[in-house]
C-alpha cells in the first residue's frame, strides 16, 4: 500500500473541487491580503501623525542622517519597529511632550527596518532608544521605555 496525500482546494475559504476553484479563482481574483507592506504603511502614517518635523526618509545614508540632525538646534531621535510594544509606549510620551518643545526640539522617528544602515552605523541594541543631538552633536543616548515625566526632565536638562 503506498500512502496518498489529499488536496484540498479552496477559494476564500470554502472547500471546494479543484475545477470550481480554479474558475472561482478566474471569474473572481481573490481580495488583496493586508500584509507586511500594508502594516509598515499603516505604522508609518501613525509615526507621522506623532511627529512635530517631517519624517526622515526611508533608507537614510550616514552623510544624510548627519545633514538631519544638524538641520535643527536640538533633535530627539526614537529608534522604533513596528512589532515593538515599548515603542508604542514610548511614543505616546513623545507625543504628549511635543507641544512645549515645539518650538526647541524637533522629535524623529527612525524605523529601524527602513533604515538598517543607520541603526548599524549608530549601534542601536535595544528598543526604544532615544538619541538626543544639540548643534548636531550627540549629548546623549538612552535605552527603554521611559515616562513622559522622565523624559521631560532629562529634556529639559540637556537643553540648559
Amino acid at each position: 500500500m503506498s500512502a496518498s496525500t489529499a488536496v484540498i482546494h479552496t477559494y476564500a475559504g470554502v472547500i471546494c473541487g479543484r475545477r470550481a476553484a480554479r474558475h472561482a479563482c478566474a471569474a473572481f481574483p481573490r481580495p488583496p491580503r493586508a500584509g507586511a507592506a500594508a502594516n509598515r504603511r499603516a505604522v508609518l502614517a501613525a509615526a507621522q501623525q506623532s511627529q512635530v518635523s517631517a519624517p526622515p526618509p526611508e533608507n537614510l545614508s550616514v552623510e544624510g542622517f548627519d545633514e538631519l540632525v544638524a538641520s535643527a538646534p536640538a533633535v530627539l531621535l526614537d529608534f522604533y519597529t513596528s512589532w515593538c510594544g515599548p515603542c508604542k509606549v514610548l511614543a505616546g510620551s513623545m507625543k504628549a511632550l511635543q507641544p512645549s518643545y515645539k518650538d526647541r526640539v524637533a522629535f524623529l522617528k527612525i524605523d529601524c527596518e527602513e533604515n538598517y544602515v543607520i541603526t548599524q552605523h549608530l549601534q542601536v541594541k535595544a528598543l526604544p532608544t532615544l538619541m538626543f543631538y544639540k548643534d548636531g552633536k550627540l549629548v546623549d543616548r538612552w535605552q527603554g521605555v521611559m515616562s513622559a515625566q522622565d523624559l521631560d526632565l532629562k529634556l529639559r536638562g540637556m537643553l540648559q
